[in-house]
Parts: structure tokens; C-alpha cells; sequence
């Protein structure tokens, strides 16, 4: 039954009863056995009915209730996806010319402040002081939101910023050879350094002796790589993708370059530059100074039994890695005319690989060097994020605009034994 059925029966009840009565008292008379019985029977049933419509009642607003909830759930998915629908609308995609645009004109848009802001917050995160910076490019945010006056998102900005760094990654030498990249990092760290640690076997209650491991600590803090990339006004002024591209590839490119010319090079290690692995230090003087190299060198190779020796001399130390080759090219078109000896036409150098192991060519190493080592026992840190400083000032006469772009960087070599250098005869 539903409300109106119930209501109707409990008049119908109501009705009887009082015929019932009107009845006796026009007769002047008490009610009789028969018409108690059916008054009493209308009650009973009344009760019934007035409680089964409260139930109903009772159930009928719970629903109401649970209907409202859910239309207020709908209506607020309904408002979400309105927004989400807005802000695709409204995605803006990050353009480094136009930034650069608006910051040379002095006319720097709020989506553009929205990307500095998040930038200038990782900066302070990571450590790094850069107050002169015009933009800062934030490195680990995909998305930024900007909010208007209202409190709503005028529009979503997609962030790939990273798409300068994304470089350094897929096509540096060093993520190629497996070098240990570690990414937005937070102040100086510790890398610990030290030998190949031992095992032993020992009685169940006996206690094991110390490791013959001796271990220290490499502090690694960020390093400022300055890189200048010029660009004309008139490019600057274009909203082409070439000229965007162009200009990340430049900087990518650039970045690059010279982390890998430190990094193959012979400098010591300064407050302001990492040390490259090709250097050595003297210690004495005069006819008794003796010159001692970062890593071994297995000086001049000019047969495989002497690279294999050189390869052998990793593996006595106890790694057994990832091993790679990194090598000039000079040195790598050596070793494709060195063959295995003996009966054999095989040479050395095939698909890419020096007997299985594979190998790298990068010009960043000369006069025939190669190196041969397990390079997953290196760290090269990064800190986050980048920052540019627009020069329009220098070369203003040529139409030139200058953008000094500021990354942080560091590495530590946890474990030198783990490589061998040589010179290909």
C-alpha cells in the first residue's frame, strides 16, 4: 500500500466507528456485543495502519534524503567536470620564447609568473641561492594551476620544462655508459666511498671478522654550469616551434657538451668544478715525484691479450657490473682493425660491442684513450631547478639577446678500482 491507500483505510476506520457510535446514541443504548467487537476490531486495525504509515513515512524520507545527496553528488561532479572542461579549454602549453619574450619586453605574463614562482620555490628547496635569475624553470612539476581573483583556475599550464634536461639523459654519454644519475637533489650530500666489502664463511656461533673494507665519505654539493646560448630578436619574436625547439636544443646541447668535456678531462676538483676521471696527483718532487693516476692505466694496448688483461684487472678487484667501454673514436676505429690473432679473421670491434662488451664513442675523449669499467659505481648529481638570466643589453647593437643559463651539478667516483684506462696502439 502506499501513503494514500493508508490514508484513505484510517478514514474508512475512522468512519465506521463513529457510525457505530451515532448509532447507540440515537438508540439511546450501550453498544452490544457485536458492535464492540467490531469497534475494537477497527482500533486494532487503526493502530496498525497508523503505524505501518509511519514506517512508510519514515522510509519515504530516508530516500528523499539519500535522492538529495545524490543529486548534491551529481551536481558537484557536474561543477567538476565544468571546470576540468574549462581548464582544458584553457590548457596552456609553456613556450621558453615567449617567456623570454615577455621578459625582454618587460611584459611578463601571469602564467609565466605562475612557472617563475614554482621555479624560485624548488630553487629554495634545493639549497641554491640565484636571486639575479629572471626565470626558474621548475624540474619535477608537471602541472601548475594558475588561480584567478575568484578563486577558480583560469587555466591549467602544462609544464615540459623538462624537455631541456630530457637530453642529458637519452642522449648523454654517461646515462648511455650507466652512470648513477640522481635528480633534484637538496643541498650537499654524502656518496660513501671505499673497497668491495667481503663475505666469509663461519660457525653458527662464531662471530665473523671485520671486513677488510675500509670506507669514507665523498661530498657532493652543487656546482654552477654557466651556459651562454644567443639568440636574435627576430627569432625571439617568433611563436614557431622550430624556433622553440631550436632554442632547447641549443641549450641542451650545449649543457651537454661541457658536462662531458669535464667530466673525460684531467682537472682536479675545485670548489667550483668536479674532477675528471683522466686525473692524476704527484706527490714528491724533482727526479722523485711520482705521478699517480685516479684510475689504472694499462698504458699503450696494441693486441686483445692486453685489452682482455686490462678488462681482467676490473674483475680482480670484484666487479662484475654492467661492464662498458668508453672510448674515442680514434681508439674505437683502432680496435675495429685489431683482431683476435692466432687463426682466427675476427676483429675485436664488432656491432658496437668489444667481444661482447659493449662500447661508447664520444670525441670528448682523445689521442686513442678508452676507459673500461663497471660505471654504475659512479653518481652524477643533479639540483634543481634551472635558472636563466636574459642579457638584451651586451649585444643589443647586433640585435642579440644573451641568455645565461644556470644548471647545478656534481659527481663522485665511489669506487676508482672499478675502471682501467689505456691508449690503443
Amino acid at each position: 500500500m502506499n501513503s494514500l491507500e493508508y490514508k484513505c483505510r484510517i478514514n474508512e476506520l475512522i468512519a465506521n466507528n463513529k457510525e457505530i457510535i451515532a448509532t447507540c446514541k440515537k438508540e439511546m443504548r450501550n453498544l452490544n456485543e457485536d458492535e464492540t467487537a467490531r469497534y475494537d476490531e477497527n482500533i486494532a486495525e487503526l493502530r496498525k495502519m497508523r503505524s505501518e504509515l509511519d514506517e512508510l513515512n519514515r522510509q519515504l524520507e530516508e530516500r528523499s534524503e539519500e535522492m538529495e545527496a545524490v543529486q548534491t553528488e551529481q551536481k558537484e561532479e557536474q561543477k567538476n567536470k565544468n571546470t576540468i572542461s574549462r581548464n582544458m579549454e584553457n590548457t596552456i602549453k609553456f613556450s621558453l620564447t615567449r617567456a623570454l619574450r615577455g621578459i625582454v619586453n618587460g611584459n611578463v605574463d601571469e602564467y609565466t609568473q605562475a612557472v617563475n614562482a614554482e621555479g624560485r620555490a624548488e630553487l629554495r628547496k634545493a639549497g641554491i641561492q640565484s636571486s639575479k635569475a629572471d626565470l626558474v624553470l621548475p624540474f619535477e612539476k608537471r602541472t601548475i594551476q594558475v588561480t584567478g581573483n575568484d578563486g577558480t583556475h583560469d587555466a591549467v599550464i602544462e609544464t615540459d620544462f623538462m624537455d631541456i634536461m630530457d637530453p642529458l639523459k637519452s642522449k648523454n654519454i654517461l646515462a648511455d655508459l650507466g652512470v648513477n644519475v640522481m635528480t633534484g637533489l637538496v643541498g650537499d650530500i654524502q656518496i660513501p666511498y671505499g673497497s668491495a666489502i667481503t663475505s666469509a664463511w663461519v660457525g653458527e656461533t662464531a662471530q665473523k671478522s671485520a671486513s677488510d673494507a675500509t670506507f669514507d665519505y665523498i661530498k657532493m654539493q652543487p656546482k654552477r654550469l654557466a651556459t651562454v646560448v644567443e639568440i636574435s630578436m627576430q627569432q625571439l619574436a617568433q611563436d614557431s616551434i622550430g624556433v622553440e625547439n631550436y632554442l632547447r636544443k641549443q641549450i641542451a646541447e650545449s649543457i651537454q657538451d661541457k658536462l662531458e668535456a669535464t667530466f673525460f678531462g684531467n682537472g682536479a676538483a675545485t670548489d667550483n668544478q668536479p674532477m675528471g676521471i683522466f686525473n692524476s696527483t704527484t706527490t714528491g718532487e724533482g727526479a722523485g715525484a711520482v705521478t699517480t693516476p685516479l684510475i689504472t692505466d694499462a698504458g699503450t694496448v696494441d693486441t686483445f691479450a692486453k685489452l682482455a688483461a686490462a678488462e681482467a684487472e676490473i674483475e680482480k678487484a670484484n666487479y662484475y657490473g654492467q661492464i662498458k667501454y668508453a672510448a674515442s673514436p680514434a681508439a674505437k676505429a683502432a680496435l675495429r682493425a685489431m683482431s683476435f690473432g692466432g687463426k682466427t679473421t675476427r676483429m675485436v670491434f664488432e656491432n658496437n660491442e668489444v667481444d661482447g662488451t659493449p662500447l661508447v664513442s664520444s670525441t670528448h675523449l682523445g689521442n686513442k684513450k678508452f676507459i673500461v669499467g663497471d660505471w654504475s659505481t659512479i653518481v652524477l648529481g643533479q639540483w634543481a631547478p634551472v635558472t636563466l638570466t636574459v642579457d638584451a643589453i651586451t649585444k643589443a647593437d647586433y640585435g642579440i639577446v644573451r641568455l645565461i643559463v644556470n644548471t647545478f651539478y656534481d659527481w663522485a667516483f665511489t669506487r676508482k678500482e672499478a675502471f682501467v684506462q689505456g691508449t690503443v696502439a
